[in-house]
């Protein structure tokens, strides 16, 4: 019996200290979590292992190089500079939402509701596909995204169809708008002490620290907006602040941050509201701070780089390990 004791000692002490050296780390390399698997060498660039990025991937030496590289490149340029911002992520992570507000400069035909419906159903999809890729990674990762509307903007000439006012027309509402820049027509607020908010979205931390109480003040008489007065207004999906606008006109223009995503020129049935969901895709990728990885400036070693950010058109386990090491930066 002692001697079986102390086998199993042994044994144990074996595999912890095999464990420990593969995952000690010096103070600047990322903490990989435990793996079933703890041979770090091939996951290793430096003295930072990405191995636990891996958990359910599987992919020959040659790849696991090249995700390896690129990954550590995004590490230094990207993740290192934005992991204190929070990004919808963490607004998925404390209510499993995500709030958007619809900014329309130019929509071919009139805005339906049915295109609206149709948009946010493809957000949320687009946002779950993304939000999944956390799954083997972080079990307590948020499973399923709720996108809220919390408002619209019309910018002047851009026509509304009644089906749209029969269905939303209890939301926040603003017409013949004029500004085209990432400003917002309301008026926003500190949640805790009231400060009105410069809207300067990039020197804002986290945007759930705010809401919004009232319009902003319009230069331009054609403007309108509804509510008039917020004093007792509730909205209709009970929420008080929005995160990202989605922003669509007519020609191409789609770039996106964690405050936008705009897919102009992708919108291949206005009618219905179908959306590129390549270009949608890669786009959201940007609003949880994944950066382009075609960049050869950038990225020197992209070359074959299997991405939804570089030439692919769906989400790929590269840009699961990225999502993996934001998210673990952030939450």
């Amino acid at each position: 019996m002692k001697k079986n004791v102390v086998l199993i000692s042994m044994v144990f002490l074996m595999f912890f200290t095999q464990f420990i050296s593969c995952s000690n780390s010096s103070e600047e390399s990322i903490n990989p979590n435990e793996t079933e698997n703890n041979d770090c060498s091939k996951y290793t660039i430096g003295d930072r292992c990405y191995q636990s990025y891996f958990k359910g991937i599987t992919a020959d030496d040659a790849t696991i190089k090249k995700y390896v590289v690129n990954a550590d490149k995004y590490r230094d340029l990207v993740l290192k500079n934005v992991s204190s911002l929070k990004n919808p992520m963490w607004s998925i992570k404390n209510t499993g939402e995500w709030v958007i507000y619809y900014h329309i400069e130019e929509w071919k035909g009139p805005v339906t509701a049915k295109a609206i419906k149709s948009l946010t159903g493809y957000y949320e999809k687009i946002a779950n596909d993304w939000m999944v890729t956390l799954q083997d990674f972080d079990s307590s990762a948020p499973e399923n995204v709720k996108v809220k509307v919390f408002g619209f903007v019309f910018n002047k000439g851009v026509q509304i169809d009644k089906s749209f006012y029969d269905t939303y027309g209890d939301y926040p509402i603003v017409t013949n708008w004029n500004d085209k820049g990432e400003s917002s027509p309301w008026k926003v607020v500190s949640k805790k002490d009231g400060t009105i908010s410069d809207q300067n979205w990039y020197n804002i931390k986290d945007f759930t620290t705010l809401k919004v109480v009232g319009n902003q003040e319009s230069t331009d008489p054609e403007t309108k907006f509804f509510p008039v007065d917020w004093n007792g207004y509730k909205h209709p999906e009970n929420v008080d602040m929005f995160f990202t606008k989605f922003w669509h006109l007519i020609p191409w223009d789609a770039v996106a941050q964690r405050q936008y995503l705009k897919i102009g020129g992708n919108i291949l049935d206005y009618e219905n509201g179908i959306p590129n969901t390549g270009t949608m895709t890669h786009e959201m990728g940007h609003c949880f701070f994944h950066d382009d990885m075609y960049s050869e400036e950038k990225y020197p070693d992209n070359a074959g780089l299997v991405s939804v950010m570089n030439k692919e058109n769906t989400i790929q386990d590269f840009d699961k390990i990225i999502q993996r090491m934001i998210w673990e930066a952030m939450k």
